[in-house]
């Protein structure tokens, strides 16, 4: 059964006031990380997941500006630019502002174009389905990152965005998800 985004935002927003369904934790139950890590991961995704509800109350942004390209897998937005400091000194954030998407890139414009050019020429359909959860095991969102190795230069690959102690997840933006993986967005869409 496929809905549209606005259908699907306002039966969610509908749940929640008439107190049926709350957002799924994200976690996954078979992972054992011991009793104190699972109430701590449980308390982080409960605030996560208490912002995606206020999020949703919240009225999308203003789907273009003039000067921003479009994301490609939430066409109605725009991609933002935030000036952020990371450990490599003073860099330029593009991302989309839809809070479930995995599109953002560090750099120049230019290099905010080769990204999205790659993007558009080679990451598979699975991937570019606005509707379905690309997370990890963690219950992060994945993060898509381009490779910069002579063995695969320019090509896409998802991985879990915890660079410390997460899943180590890892894909090729080209290719078909696992099976692994597919099960695991299934399991969690049903909760």
């Amino acid at each position: 059964m496929s809905m549209t985004c606005d259908n699907a935002y306002t039966r969610r927003l509908q749940e929640r006031r008439d107190g049926k369904r709350l957002p799924s934790l994200r976690f996954a139950p078979y992972q054992d990380k011991g009793e104190d890590r699972q109430k701590e991961l449980k308390k982080t995704t409960m605030e996560r997941t208490a912002k995606w509800v206020d999020e949703l109350e919240q009225p999308p942004p203003l789907p273009w500006k003039e000067d921003a390209p479009p994301c490609p897998i939430h066409e109605r937005y725009s991609l933002i630019v935030k000036q952020v400091t990371t450990k490599h000194g003073e860099a330029q954030l593009h991302k989309c502002p839809h809070p479930e998407c995995f599109i953002s890139c560090f750099g120049t414009e230019e290099q905010r174009d080769r990204f999205l050019h790659q993007v558009d020429r080679s990451l598979h359909w699975q991937f570019r389905d606005p509707h379905c959860p690309m997370v990890c095991y963690c219950g992060n969102l994945l993060s898509l990152k381009m490779s910069h190795s002579e063995k695969n230069p320019d090509r896409l690959f998802l991985t879990c965005r915890q660079r410390e102690g997460g899943c180590k997840m890892f894909m090729w933006g080209d290719d078909t998800a696992p099976s692994n993986v597919r099960e695991h967005w299934d399991w969690y869409m049903s909760k």
